[in-house]
């Protein structure tokens, strides 16, 4: 069967566009893979694995950080169930699908699939392609699950759950940024991404076609030390293309993430055309890398809240022209568009549409607005980021950039709401455990292994914005990169060490019974390490009021209220110390008003 969106692979096979070093050029895939190593079950597989897992009909969910691989390692796979055909008879179908439509809302995978992957003038029916699927004919890859419209993904993921159940044959690989709704999936192997070793690295440098002189600096720097300098987030084949772009521009490595792709946006700007000598190139906009800098945030932010990631020349052109408008630009958007592709190659040419050379350039430049941004509702703009799932890097960078800003105008705000609403409450009695399950928390899921429990995770029974604790506590945790763990104390903290004689000190009148902890777990998956999963929720609390629940939540309370007092503090004194600076003696005072 023919299949136009496995044109995506690009054919000899080739690849384009390869972060902005091959602007103008096809180069050979193999030439460029780095082989990629995952994790399963905290074991470690290799991608050849991983492939033989697909082709002896496992369900296979590759999930990684932006970067990481994962759409490359799905295109090498396509390519070689292509080479390997005659060895196992199986046919890939690779799809790229952030090219879901509306119009297949309704429509069953198998569909879609037929669909996308047949020629107009293909003579196979639909119900032959389905004795495919059923027979186990076909091998299925579906790329960037994570990059569906929000308003769609909910039902593509119910759709692969109904596509599993209907075809047990059907090999099946999907990629997707974590995503625990995915990985909750029991019919999938989660094989996550590891970060790449420094040999790793190396070989993505080695491999990519660049100054000989500058790869062997950069390659000797990482060998003396710079590569344990960075390694907590130098580790995936983008930012170690990155960080060869940067290398070349400055000779040095910066230590910060926002700070890398500053350095990568300006060598990106400046750079000068090899073939040229000194000879630097014209921008077609002839803006300052100031006000294009400016312009190109307000487009990736606007668009990254619409949640578009590829655009058609008419919506390029578009979102550009009111970047311009926001910015108050009276610049021609078509010479933007050009020098967005042409100059800096933050935008390439797919197809018949304009993507992000990397979604994580689109990341960084939204994080960017929001920190630039000076206006009364910036908590707003904070907000909308925070809502929206999978935020990757945006709230991270932004905390990075400013990280006073996030905590005043955002976290501070929800600090203070948690501790009016339970500063007080008493979560050693029924109603106080109660009204946090209900109001913040929604439900838990503990994890019982050899009768020990402790807590899994949680899920929040409303918006973030309207106080879901479990929902704001992990973004800050998120945007941290873990520096505020406020619920840490919660998932160390075992609720009861025996079941069994934690149930006799349990009064007999609300002492839960065998059976409904049976009947909670035969609900929920195996949470792993043979645990089985148990969910709880308000209707517990009157016998959890007995384990140590109520200790852990005491203990989280005064995390928040730990955390809470450390802001303020910061801010006093910043306030002090700004205040003493303008005091200083022998300071010229300011000039007042009306003189």
């Amino acid at each position: 069967m023919a299949s136009h969106r496995i044109g995506a692979i690009p054919r000899g096979p080739e690849m384009r566009g390869f972060v902005s070093l091959y602007r103008d050029q096809s180069v050979d895939f193999y030439s460029q893979y780095v082989n990629i190593i995952f994790s399963l079950s905290e074991k470690e597989i290799t991608d050849q694995k991983a492939l033989s897992q697909v082709i002896g009909g496992d369900r296979v969910l590759i999930c990684g950080t932006a970067g990481a691989g994962k759409t490359m390692f799905m295109r090498w796979s396509a390519l070689e169930l292509i080479r390997q055909i005659k060895s196992h008879g199986r046919v890939p179908l690779y799809l790229e699908m952030r090219y879901f439509e509306d119009v297949f809302e309704k429509e069953p995978l198998e569909s879609y699939i037929y669909k996308k992957t047949s020629a107009i003038d293909d003579a196979s029916s639909f119900g032959q392609f389905v004795s495919g699927l059923k027979s186990g004919l076909f091998i299925v890859l579906l790329d960037a699950i994570d990059e569906i419209k929000p308003n769609l993904r909910e039902k593509v993921v119910g759709k692969i759950l109904d596509f599993l159940h209907q075809y047990p044959l059907c090999g099946i690989a999907i990629s997707s940024r974590f995503d625990k709704e995915l990985e909750s999936i029991q019919e999938f192997s989660v094989l996550r991404t590891m970060p790449m070793k420094k040999y790793q690295i190396i070989r993505v440098i080695n491999k990519l076609e660049y100054d000989p002189e500058v790869k062997s600096k950069l390659i000797t720097r990482l060998n003396e030390g710079l590569y344990e300098e960075l390694e907590e987030f130098l580790s995936n084949p983008l930012l170690a293309t990155i960080m060869l772009l940067t290398f070349d521009h400055s000779a040095d490595i910066p230590t910060k993430l926002t700070a890398f792709y500053q350095q990568a946006f300006e060598a990106l700007y400046q750079r000068h055309d090899a073939a040229k000598g000194a000879y630097k190139r014209d921008h077609y906009a002839g803006l300052p890398i100031d006000r294009f800098q400016a312009i190109f945030s307000a487009f990736s932010f606007q668009t990254y809240l619409d949640y578009k990631f590829e655009f058609s020349d008419g919506d390029l052109l578009a979102a550009l022209r009111d970047a311009c408008h926001y910015c108050q630009e009276t610049v021609d958007p078509q010479f933007l568009v050009r020098d967005s592709m042409e100059s800096v190659c933050l935008i390439q040419r797919d197809g018949l549409d304009n993507v992000f050379s990397h979604r994580s350039f689109q990341e960084y430049f939204c994080a960017l607005f929001v920190s630039k941004y000076r206006e009364a509702n910036v908590k707003d703009l904070i907000e909308a980021i925070a809502s929206i799932e999978n935020r990757s890097n945006v709230l991270r960078m932004f905390y990075e950039m400013a990280p006073e800003v996030f905590e005043y105008e955002w976290v501070l705000p929800i600090l203070k709401k948690f501790l009016s609403t339970f500063g007080r409450a008493h979560l050693d009695t029924k109603t106080g455990l109660d009204r946090i399950f209900s109001a913040i928390f929604g439900s838990i899921t503990v994890g019982m292994e050899s009768n020990r429990v402790r807590l899994l995770s949680w899920s929040g029974s409303r918006p973030v914005s309207e106080g879901s604790a479990a929902g704001w506590m992990s973004i800050m945790q998120e945007a941290t990169n873990g520096e505020i763990q406020l619920s840490s104390s919660l998932f160390s903290c075992a609720l009861w060490d025996s079941f069994d004689r934690f149930l006799e000190t349990v009064p007999s009148d609300v002492r839960p019974t065998k059976d409904l902890i049976s009947q909670r777990i035969e609900d929920f998956r195996p949470a792993g390490r043979g645990e089985k999963g148990i969910m709880l929720d308000s209707s517990a609390a009157d016998w959890l009021i007995y384990s140590n629940l109520p200790k852990a939540f005491e203990d989280l309370r005064s995390s928040v209220r730990r955390y809470h007092d450390q802001i303020i503090e910061r801010r006093n004194n910043r306030r002090l110390s700004v205040s003493n600076l303008l005091s200083k003696p022998g300071r010229r005072p300011l000039a007042r008003k009306g003189r």
